[in-house]
């Protein structure tokens, strides 16, 4: 078995599979450029994410050749309920949650960019979540949400906007 069939059952939600070929070992779970968390977060199969965050060898930081990590994976795909089973594993890190892409993103900024609300309302739950972060360009999260042209992105920007409000009356800016 190979880490790319692996990565198709990954996909296809075929958590059998899965089981089969993880339990026979000898396998690099990392490997292969988009791991299959990537493939299973991006999928939006918690069932799934659950079982290969159990396994021993997955690692949390593993990153495509853009950057890219399992968050921007799901952020992405519009996967919101992979989101806090990822977020609950013991090793995810702030600096895991708020790693950045090749062009400077973190996973929500690109949920932002999507236009992926439930992914940015499951992201707010995480804590240590940086909602100060900027792209490479410079931009905000409200700049994102206000530059991108996504139809249900206008709800974006209005959770964001809510939120900064909901922030500043309570003192935490």
């Amino acid at each position: 078995m190979s880490v790319e069939e692996l990565c198709t059952a990954c996909r296809k939600g075929n958590i059998r599979t899965i089981k089969r070929i993880l339990s026979l070992g000898g396998l690099d779970v990392n490997g292969g450029g988009v791991t299959p968390l990537m493939e299973a977060m991006r999928r939006n199969h918690p069932a799934i994410v659950t079982r290969l965050l159990a396994h021993p060898d997955i690692r949390l930081d593993c990153t495509s050749s853009n950057g890219l990590g399992p968050l921007h994976f799901a952020c992405y795909g519009n996967s919101p309920s992979v989101i806090p089973v990822f977020g609950q594993d013991s090793r995810c890190t702030p600096a895991i949650i708020n790693a950045k892409d090749r062009w400077g993103q973190t996973a929500l900024m690109q949920a932002v960019d999507c236009g992926n609300l439930d992914c940015v309302k499951e992201m707010d739950k995480l804590e240590g979540t940086d909602w100060g972060t900027e792209n490479e360009k410079g931009e905000t999260l409200l700049d994102v949400a206000r530059n991108t042209r996504k139809e249900c992105n206008p709800m974006v920007l209005q959770y964001l906007l809510d939120r900064n409000k909901s922030v500043k009356l309570f003192g935490i800016f």
